[in-house]
């Protein structure tokens, strides 16, 4: 059989490790968020480890440092890890206020792995990387700590079982004079704990048998400390029938009959005992089922294992020593156990009395660090250590506030909540500081806050009331230029302009007239001479023809005379205006053009202004808006409305007026081109018309001459008829003349007339749109004037707003988170959502450092506060319907302070209640099961505080450890009650022999307390085993056991003796004194001492 266990028995310190680590329920919050961790991280479990560099108490150089970040870097090469992200101390100016201590004497680096294989294997791969020549690194965490937790006790359990058996070898050998009594009995138990260990492992890994880090220690001090004890019971009775002249087979019989039922009791009652920790809901506690599983199997085991070597050895079983002594007697419990029956009361009550300090100042604070049971020179001790030392204690372990939702956290009302409890937990006492998705470093970012973006706001309304300032003076200098241009002066002299043209075409006409009538006539007078000169026969009445001629060509040269002399008067004025436009075209066009100068001015302003307008319209509505939903708020925001709108108002009154200005300069600057082609039209017809007045001139003035000729011809002819003939050729040659110079007249003529139509038409359409020009820049002066109104309202909104805005930064609104939605999605932010947001961003994490030691009971309470404060801040916000939970060594910590406190107390009920009814079923009482109990848990109470302060004083070791009292608990009831039974079994079984009460609890307490007293000493020295282990748990249970037990073997026959007699007294019966007795013959009472009989055995048969 035992080598089936040995063949089938699994990797025991494999399994341990991926089995017997503390699982807590799957609805304890740190749980929670160990699921929504695994969710961020792609459904991959992950392990933290801290990289810790020191330079000892030397500043980092500039060297160790660089070296330092490529031992960092290099991490992502390490092979067969898959590293998920590092946290470096020069990632960013956040992470080195975080991950450089102040001293500037260390450094250190958060890093993330998938969790594969096995942790000292990863510790192992990351501590070999990040070594460094100079520095000591390290490699610490609660992973790495846990590890080396399991790995020291581990050593310690191959301690305790090598020391255990050599304790218990030797003890025996003392107590039965014999070797080979030990063997036969190591031999058994050695049996029954390598095949229960067996049943246990296997049922662990196939069918999830919970087991812990303790599983195998308690297996081993329980199972070779009661099965040792069970022997000695055994043993002893074996002796005591041999030495009484039995047979070796009666006295294996008889032993079978009274040792075994003795240890079948006792046995079931400590089976019962472990048995009902199955009923716990915390896994830890159930993994000390597996000492029940090794009860189980311990009982048939030393039943038939022993009968064979009692029966096989005999009387060689004790050899060297004989058998003929028989049992032995204890005379502590002899006199113990006959004070009792003494004074019944008095020893109860003095009992009571002294347990009753110790109850009053048992230590309720434990210890949840599994950190502070390791060696101080181990690396991840010493790494941990320095984190304590250089950092806050927190940031060994810090936690981590999980929050999920279902729809997106990357909006601005979800960042605003997450910000907003950032905050509020950074107000928490105790808390040292809370990094978020808003708060990557801990520390606000002053351009998430509107204080900061107030002032922002508040220089650009500055700067905008100095642009409205110097957009009023452009248009104030554009008004006065427009105002000195005398635009109504202008168009004055356009029109004079446009009137003397109008003449010029008038006179223009009139000088073409009198050309065509003095053409008509030169034509006759040519013909007539013509004639004259051919037809000089008939010359009177060819003189009368030419008389009447001659006096039409006066008419006509007066009349030429008088449109030249108009004609002259209008080309001087024409010449006078065009003067006089030309002059003013200069002046008009520069004007025009600071104009348009100021125009592009006025419309780069009105641009940037409606830009800043409509970024502060913005603004303030939002303001105004989120100032709303504050009660009472109202009678703020409305002034701030009311400027918004006069601000809204008087840039419209700016816009249009702007307008207008617009397109009146569009359509000036529209018409110049054609005024000025118009002028340039006018001054070429000018020119032309001044051209062609010479030649008009000259030929009136060969007119003039040629008439005066003729006419003095004619004179000469009427009056010297006899000189007719030289007097024809001369005005022949005259006429001829003429003739020759009418055409260029006419030319001239035409000439004229038809650059009079092109001046006097080309200086209408100049009138008509100088004179639009002038209604256009009355109203740009308008629009000047109102654009100046609305800038100075502008101007007011502004001081207004700006009053309001400062007033609102001062105010506690200034402290209020707005993000804009561009930067949520800029570069810039990237990093904090990729940092603090998984799962598409419906994760979202906080990070959150204790002040003290984040294992500790008063981080947990405080933990527990700001969970409940956690619920109520997000109850009614954007985030009510997220799940909330808080990971992390704190977490874990408060949950199991809760679970272990909560099951610790259900569990003792539970086994307290079902050891009591093994103990009613084996005394067939009620009171002495009661007794017993109540002795029990005084010896708990009382050696739970006493190895408090032993630990503390001896030690240094201030708090137990959480489990201490859990376990000290079980082993001393399941354990304690068995030496109950031993007495109260004798008890009964003397009945028969002993009739009296007092008499018979005297016998049996002398007898069973030699059993006792040697099994006390076995247990204790096995539990004695587990001090060298180093583990503080072990050795605080060992202490509470030693000292239960002997606090047990002191009290529980003062106890049992006192009930029993106490019993006696309450029936009225008579009661004698018993004197001491005799090893094997009974005690004789004084016949004048009345005697106690045990009537109530009889009345229950």
């Amino acid at each position: 059989m035992v080598a089936i266990a040995i063949f089938l028995m699994p990797n025991v310190t494999q399994l341990t490790r991926e089995k017997g680590a503390i699982k807590l329920p799957n609805d304890v919050e740190s749980q929670m968020a160990t699921r929504i961790e695994k969710r961020a991280n792609n459904n991959k479990t992950v392990r933290t480890y801290i990289a810790v560099f020191n330079n000892g108490n030397e500043k980092l150089p500039a060297d160790k440092i660089a070296d330092i970040n490529q031992a960092i870097k290099n991490i992502h090469s390490v092979k067969g890890m898959t590293v998920q992200s590092i946290t470096a101390p020069n990632d960013n100016a956040e992470t080195k206020k975080q991950l450089i201590a102040k001293d500037k004497t260390t450094q250190m680096a958060m890093i993330t792995v998938k969790a594969s294989g096995k942790v000292q294997d990863q510790s192992a791969a990351l501590r070999k990387q990040i070594k460094s020549s100079g520095l000591k690194t390290y490699i610490t965490g609660s992973d790495v700590l846990n590890d080396d937790f399991s790995t020291i006790t581990e050593k310690g359990i191959q301690k305790t079982e090598v020391i255990a058996i050599v304790f218990i070898l030797i003890v025996l050998i003392i107590v039965f004079r014999s070797p080979i009594v030990p063997l036969a009995s190591l031999a058994t138990v050695g049996v029954a704990f390598i095949t229960s260990l067996s049943i246990v492992m296997n049922l662990a890994q196939y069918q999830n048998f919970p087991i812990s880090n303790f599983t195998q220690v308690f297996m081993v001090v329980v199972l070779f400390g009661i099965g040792t004890d069970y022997n000695i019971l055994l043993y002893n009775t074996f002796k005591g029938h041999l030495g009484e002249g039995l047979a070796v087979a009666d006295a294996v019989r008889e032993t079978r009959r009274t040792g075994g039922r003795t240890i079948l009791y006792s046995g079931l009652s400590v089976l019962i005992g472990f048995s009902v920790l199955a009923l716990a809901k915390f896994s830890f506690y159930q993994s000390a089922v597996g000492v029940a599983v090794g009860v189980a199997v311990l009982l048939p085991v030393l039943l038939t294992l022993n009968m064979f070597f009692m029966a096989t050895l005999g009387h060689k079983l004790f050899w060297p020593s004989k058998t003929t002594s028989g049992e032995a007697e204890s005379k502590l419990w002899h006199a113990l156990s006959k004070a009792g029956l003494a004074q019944p009361i008095l020893v109860v009550a003095a009992i009571v009395i002294a347990a009753v300090p110790f109850a009053l100042t048992m230590n309720q604070t434990l210890n949840f660090n599994n950190a502070d049971e390791l060696p101080e020179s181990l690396p991840s001790k010493v790494g941990y250590r320095l984190i304590q030392k250089h950092y806050s204690k927190g940031m060994t372990a810090p936690s981590t506030i999980y929050i999920e939702s279902k729809t997106p956290l990357n909006t601005q009302e979800a960042l605003g909540t997450v910000d907003d409890l950032t905050q509020y937990l950074q107000k928490e006492s105790g808390v040292k500081t809370v990094a978020s998705v808003t708060q990557p470093g801990g520390t606000k970012i002053g351009q998430l806050y509107l204080k900061n973006q107030l002032s922002t706001v508040v220089n650009g309304l500055d700067q905008s009331t100095k642009g409205l300032k110097q957009i009023q003076s452009g248009l104030k200098s554009a008004n006065d230029q427009l105002t000195k241009a005398d635009i109504k002066g202008s168009t004055e002299q356009v029109q004079t302009l446009a009137n003397g043209s109008q003449q010029l075409q008038s006179g223009a006409g009139q000088l073409a007239s009198g050309v065509t009538t003095y053409t008509a006539g030169v034509n006759q007078v040519n013909n007539g001479v013509n004639t004259l000169q051919g037809k000089t026969p008939t010359l009177a009445s060819g003189v009368s023809q030419l008389t009447s001629a001659t006096q039409q060509l006066q008419s006509g040269a007066s009349t030429l005379a008088q449109g030249i002399n108009q004609y002259t008067a209008g080309v001087n004025q024409v010449n006078s205006g065009i003067a006089s436009m030309q002059g003013k075209t200069p002046a008009l066009t520069n004007g025009v053009s600071q104009l348009t100068s100021a125009s592009g001015q006025l419309a780069t302003g009105m641009k940037q202004l409606n830009a800043q307008v409509a970024q502060v319209s913005s603004l303030a509505n939002q303001l105004i808006a989120l100032a709303n939903q504050i009660p009472g708020a109202g009678a703020l925001t409305e002034p701030a409305q009311a400027g918004l709108n006069q601000l809204t108002s008087g840039i419209g009154q700016l816009n249009t007026g702007a307008s207008q200005l617009n397109g009146g300069l569009g359509s000036l600057n529209g018409q110049l081109p054609t005024l000025t082609n118009g002028v340039g039209q006018l001054s070429a017809g000018s020119q032309q018309l001044a051209g062609k007045s010479g030649t008009l001139a000259s030929g009136a003035n060969s007119l003039a001459s040629g008439s005066t000729q003729v006419n003095s011809g004619m004179q000469t002819l009427n009056g010297q008829i006899p000189a007719l003939t030289s007097g024809v050729n001369q005005l022949a040659q005259g006429t001829n003349q003429l003739a020759n110079n009418s055409g260029t007249l006419n030319s001239g003529a035409t000439s004229v007339s038809s650059g009079t139509q092109q001046v006097n038409a080309g200086v209408q359409q100049l009138n008509t749109k100088v004179k639009a020009l002038a209604v256009q820049v009355t109203e740009l002066q308008k629009g000047l004037s109102s654009a100046d109104d609305g800038l100075t309202t502008l101007e007011k909104g502004n001081a207004t707003m700006k009053s309001y805005l400062d007033e609102l930064q001062k105010s506690y609104m200034g402290d209020a988170f707005y993000i804009p939605k561009e930067t949520i999605s800029s570069k810039t932010f990237k990093p904090a959502l990729d940092n603090y947001m998984a799962d598409g961003n419906k994760i979202t994490t906080l990070t959150m450092v204790f002040n003290g030691d984040p294992a500790t009971l008063a981080s947990a309470k405080k933990l527990r506060t700001i969970q409940s404060d956690i619920k109520a801040k997000l109850k009614h916000g954007p985030l009510k319907d997220a799940k909330v939970a808080i990971g992390g060594q704190t977490s874990q910590t408060a949950d199991l302070e809760e679970l272990a406190n909560g099951d610790f107390l259900r569990t003792a009920v539970i086994m307290v209640v079902g050891i009591a009814i093994a103990l009613m079923v084996v005394t067939r009482s009620i009171i002495q099961p009661l007794a017993i109990l109540g002795t029990l848990l005084m010896a708990y109470v009382t050696s739970l505080s006493l190895t408090h302060l032993i630990t503390d004083k001896l030690l240094g070791v201030p708090l137990l450890t959480w489990n201490t009292p859990f376990f000290s608990f079980i082993m001393l009831i399941a354990l304690g009650v068995d030496y109950s039974i031993f007495l109260m079994i004798r008890f009964r079984d003397q009945r028969g022999q002993e009739p009296a009460v007092d008499k018979r609890m005297l016998h049996s307490a002398t007898v069973i307390g030699a059993v006792v007293i040697s099994a006390a000493v076995i247990l204790s020295g096995t539990f004695a085993a587990l001090i060298p282990s180093g583990v503080t748990t072990l050795i605080q249970v060992a202490l509470a056991v030693i000292i239960g037990l002997v606090i047990l073997v002191i009290t529980l026959p003062l106890m049992l003796s006192a009930t029993v007699q106490w019993v006696a007294k309450s029936q009225a019966m008579p009661v004698v004194q018993a004197a001491a007795p005799k090893a094997t013959t009974p005690v004789v009472a004084k016949p004048t001492t009345p005697t106690v009989t045990d009537h109530t055995d009889k009345n229950k048969k």
